[in-house]
């Protein structure tokens, strides 16, 4: 009898268990349903938000979303200020922009505070208090990371020329084509393009593969720092069967090198001493004819602004 009475409790609760289990659900739903209209900002926050970002904005200033796919802030912020946001951004030195203005919503779930933290807190140092707009929370950075920008090749690309070298041959250039190059089996372009979810304006480069390579000479870079940055785009750069890319930098002092292996996702980066002005040539080479689409910002940093 008391075995029957016992067999018989467990199969009540076993039944039960499902029961309990879709009542859990059913009230963590109403839980999140009821938080909701408390973690999504209103119209007139984001308003009151960027009305404050546009009351002292400085040239140099950049926007980052806190989390980075809180996207909607972008409809109410001004197109001259810049906005970053993608998967990976806190680890993103924003070199070229001195004060960061972090719009964050700390009530919605999942937020990333541990990798705020560990990535984008070191070297920056706030600018007083933060500021509340409904469930929004905008506080502003001094970013120690920053330099002046003293060149850029992206930009200074009117002034370049661009040339396929390959061993035994004359250097052959290659015709201008609107902004960018058409090199023999190569081209070259200023383009926006993404490096393991970053959006970048970069050099856009296509090696023509082989022992031939791209040669872009600059004829007048400033001192300072040269920073050269290079990473595949898009999808080509988890393929594990390509080969690496190779990039060598020469300046009036010396030469850097910099390869970029296969199945890498993201930037590599170098950087070399420019202590006086003058030209400078970038190659760029690849055996591999295919999956080289090689997006390069080469800059020159100068001290903090």
């Amino acid at each position: 009898m008391v075995g029957s009475a016992f067999l018989r409790d467990r199969a009540r609760i076993r039944a039960a268990i499902p029961a309990g289990v879709f009542a859990l659900v059913a009230l963590f739903g109403l839980g999140f349903q009821l938080h909701l209209p408390r973690a999504f900002p209103s119209d007139a926050d984001y308003q009151a938000a960027v009305a404050a970002i546009a009351a002292e904005q400085a040239p140099g200033d950049v926007v980052l979303l806190h989390p980075w796919w809180t996207e909607r802030a972008r409809l109410f912020l001004p197109a001259p200020i810049p906005v970053v946001g993608y998967l990976g951004d806190t680890a993103d030195d924003l070199v070229a922009h001195p004060r960061i203005w972090v719009l964050a919503n700390e009530h919605l779930p999942y937020v990333p505070d541990a990798d705020f933290r560990a990535h984008f807190l070191p070297d920056r140092t706030p600018l007083g208090t933060p500021r509340q707009f409904g469930p929004l929370t905008l506080t502003a950075y001094r970013n120690g990371r920053a330099r002046t920008v003293r060149f850029s090749a992206v930009d200074a690309l009117a002034s370049a020329e661009v040339s396929v070298e390959s061993p035994g041959s004359a250097a052959v250039p290659c015709p201008r084509t609107g902004d960018g190059f058409a090199c023999r089996a190569g081209r070259m372009e200023p383009a926006w393009h993404e490096v393991l979810y970053q959006p970048v304006r970069c050099l856009f480069l296509l090696p023509p593969g082989g022992p031939p390579r791209i040669a872009v000479r600059f004829p007048d870079v400033p001192t300072g720092t040269l920073l050269l940055e290079a990473g595949i785009t898009w999808e080509h750069a988890w393929k594990h069967d390509r080969s690496d890319v190779q990039l060598v930098l020469g300046s009036p002092t010396g030469i850097l090198h910099l390869r970029l292996p296969q199945a890498h996702e993201g930037f590599v980066a170098g950087d070399a001493p420019m202590p006086t002005s003058g030209p400078v040539t970038l190659t760029v080479q690849a055996d591999d004819p295919h999956e080289r689409e090689v997006c390069i910002r080469l800059r020159v940093l100068g001290d903090p602004p």
